[in-house]
């Protein structure tokens, strides 16, 4: 389903489920994650647990 790096300086623990409203080219993507990886200092990976048809298609379009 995909996922992304977010860039934070005290990042979530591993297994933290999110909810993520972001922008992208085309609107705005609503979305349920969690985290898969930590860089402390940095940011977390997060993978999308749920993404529906409007959401994953403005990320295949930008």
């Amino acid at each position: 389903m995909g996922g992304l790096f977010i860039s934070v300086p005290d990042p979530r623990p591993v297994g933290t489920k999110l909810r993520l409203s972001f922008e992208v080219p085309g609107g705005n993507v609503q979305t349920e994650a969690i985290v898969r990886n930590i860089v402390p200092g940095e940011g977390m990976g997060v993978e999308f647990t749920r993404l529906g048809l409007k959401d994953r298609i403005l990320l295949e379009t930008c």
